[in-house]
């Protein structure tokens, strides 16, 4: 069997990733998980071996879609179209001898030909089996997977179970913020002990650009403008584009673009969209507010009744969904984004260790005191 492929998906990009130099590549907006899981008759977890003599052998662990099959081992064998070869299917074993692995299986063939898909740590690859053998033919990827989830296995794994789960399961594609306006400070004298250098990261800061609750990043760069990431849920980010420097028309975007010595992002002017305040090269303080479109009104204002009690860790949860974990401390009112209204549960441990849950539904700015 040679030259096989899976069918067309749709109109793919580029996989993207955290890094500490700003990714540029794209997410197929029109098709994530939740498509994938769709058109997915089986999804299985594997647990596969490093090839060898041409050939990868694979036992089936869990079937996430459907049922597991009798017969639990598997054997992949490389298409003699020679687009993927034995050591590009090594290295995603990353010198480990196993490793784990998705493997989904598509509802519809193609001239006969049962298609799939398979992940090894972050490497996608291309399947086929054809009428009359067992053995699953391996191919590179035609159609670009890692743009629906450039997360490893252990993140696809439960993303596809929240996929299964979640009566509304939801992936974002893209940043719903963009700069409004700014205002540029002050600026800092030289004992202030903030130099320049290298283009590496000077600061980093947690971050919600989309206001749903999940948890990204804000990496400043010492040469270069910022890097600025939503979360795609299950630790998968992509770059906030509406948020780049170089689309933004303001004077702090020029000042910023070339590199920040200290930055972070706070809602500054009390709008529940985020705002960055950042230092430039030159020393000088700015400020770029934050605007979205979208209504930010479904967030858990989490403070502590008792001043001596804390600081506490607290999960906040929705359904079954980990939104994350945050620091609540004396004075200091936390906000918790959601991506909806609805139920909230809070947990966390008390000093002596006994743990605690608080249940509260937020249909608007709810204030919460533990």
């Amino acid at each position: 069997m040679s030259g096989k492929t899976i069918r067309s998906i749709g109109v793919w990009t580029a996989v993207l990733w955290i890094a500490a130099t700003p990714a540029r590549a794209l997410i197929n907006p029109n098709y994530t998980v939740v498509d994938l899981v769709r058109d997915s008759g089986q999804v299985f977890v594997l647990s596969m071996s490093a090839p060898q003599s041409g050939r990868v052998e694979a036992e089936i662990v869990e079937a996430l879609v459907g049922d597991v099959p009798a017969e639990r081992k598997l054997s992949f064998d490389f298409s003699d179209a020679e687009e993927l070869t034995e050591d590009d299917v090594a290295a995603a074993f990353g010198g480990a001898s196993t490793a784990r692995a998705v493997m989904c299986v598509m509802k519809d063939e193609q001239d006969g030909a049962v298609l799939g898909a398979l992940e090894i740590g972050t490497r996608w690859m291309g399947l086929v089996q054809g009428k009359t053998t067992s053995s699953w033919v391996l191919d590179r990827d035609p159609n670009d997977l890692e743009t629906v989830w450039g997360g490893s296995v252990r993140q696809l794994v439960p993303a596809i179970r929240h996929t299964l789960s979640d009566r509304r399961p939801d992936f974002p594609v893209a940043s719903t913020l963009t700069w409004g306006s700014d205002l540029s400070l002050s600026k800092l004298g030289a004992a202030s002990g903030l130099g320049q250098g290298d283009d590496v990261v000077a600061a980093a800061c947690p971050s919600d650009v989309n206001g749903d609750g999940r948890r990204s990043a804000a990496l400043f760069h010492a040469t270069s403008g910022p890097g600025l990431f939503f979360s795609r849920g299950f630790a998968c980010f992509g770059v906030a584009r509406s948020l780049e420097f170089s689309q933004a028309d303001l004077p702090a975007a020029q000042a910023l673009g070339t590199g920040q010595t200290a930055g972070v992002l706070c809602d500054l002017n009390g709008d529940l969209a985020p705002d960055l305040i950042a230092v430039d090269r030159q020393q000088a303080v700015w400020v770029v507010f934050g605007e979205s479109e979208r209504s930010r009104r479904f967030q858990a204002v989490v403070s502590l009744a008792d001043p001596a009690g804390g600081p506490l860790s607290v999960t906040a949860l929705m359904g079954e969904r980990r939104l994350g974990i945050w620091v609540i401390r004396p004075g200091e009112p936390t906000i918790v984004n959601l991506p909806r209204a609805g139920p909230l549960k809070l947990q966390w441990k008390q000093m002596d260790g006994t743990p605690v849950s608080r249940d509260v539904i937020v249909t608007r700015p709810t204030p919460v005191a533990l």
